[in-house]
């Protein structure tokens, strides 16, 4: 098999001057300045057909073609990543616009649910009008599409909060909480029997204090109703205990205080 390496070029306004490689007289690729001013190198099946495998850009340097990625989430296998791709080492990631059918590894971000443009699918921050970080995983066991887990970051100047949630399969669970040292202490509560406060809530009011955990119910604290010391022994108290009754029936209402009352024969 004949292989030729053909220079040529041409002073019109073609702008053509390359190096032609060819294999039995047909071509199969081409580099140089072919048709443009850009610097381009070309390959070809057959001689006839032709792509733009690498082309750059005369003023800028930078590459373009069907080597290289045509947009920050472009999954094309064998294309080089672009600065940015993915999120990769650039200010901000890819939007994300639906949730629930995003698969692309990679860091990116979302809007809450309370913005004017929020993603479709289940949002982890309803109640944000603003952005957060999103960091997605594909765990591909033959099945792109099924194994797919996201962590959503919320930052800004409210207090930070991590949640995730993963598919394997075909349905998403529900977004988790992580509990860190910003939401263990404060206003607990909770919606159809699911947490959506903090782990612990310490207050008092008219009753005295008391303490929540985060299924948002009062705790009733034991009560000390007798105790009891011997005059003649001088030794030791004898106590018996009673559950105290919390002081009204809702979920918000908050536990009587923790009393002793002691009586000395």
């Amino acid at each position: 098999m004949t292989k030729c390496i053909t220079f040529s070029t041409c002073a019109t306004a073609a702008n053509t001057a390359s190096l032609l490689f060819q294999t039995g007289f047909s071509s199969r690729a081409e580099i140089g300045l072919a048709g443009s001013d850009d610097v381009s190198i070309k390959v070809s099946p057959d001689g006839s057909a032709w792509l733009d495998a690498i082309m750059v850009n005369r003023a800028t340097g930078k590459v373009s073609g069907e080597a290289a990625q045509t947009s920050a989430t472009d999954v094309t296998t064998g294309r080089l990543l672009r600065v940015g791709a993915f999120g990769l080492g650039s200010g901000a990631g890819p939007n994300v616009t639906d949730l629930d059918a995003h698969e692309i590894s990679g860091f990116f971000f979302g809007y809450g649910g309370a913005s004017t443009t929020p993603p479709t699918g289940d949002n982890p921050f309803p109640t944000l009008n603003g952005a957060y970080g999103l960091i997605c995983g594909n765990g591909v066991l033959g099945d792109a599409g099924s194994y797919l887990w996201q962590i959503a970051v919320q930052y800004g100047t409210l207090s930070p909060k991590l949640k995730f949630r993963n598919k394997a399969g075909t349905t998403w669970d529900a977004w988790q909480t992580v509990v860190a040292t910003d939401n263990i202490l404060g206003p607990v509560s909770q919606t159809d029997g699911v947490p959506a406060g903090a782990v612990i809530e310490r207050g008092s009011n008219a009753n005295g204090d008391y303490v929540r955990f985060a299924d948002a119910a009062p705790r009733k604290p034991w009560r000390a109703q007798t105790a009891t010391r011997s005059s003649t022994s001088n030794r030791g108290w004898t106590r018996s205990w009673s559950r105290a009754s919390a002081r009204g029936s809702s979920s918000s209402a908050a536990p009587a205080p923790l009393r002793l009352r002691a009586t000395r024969n």
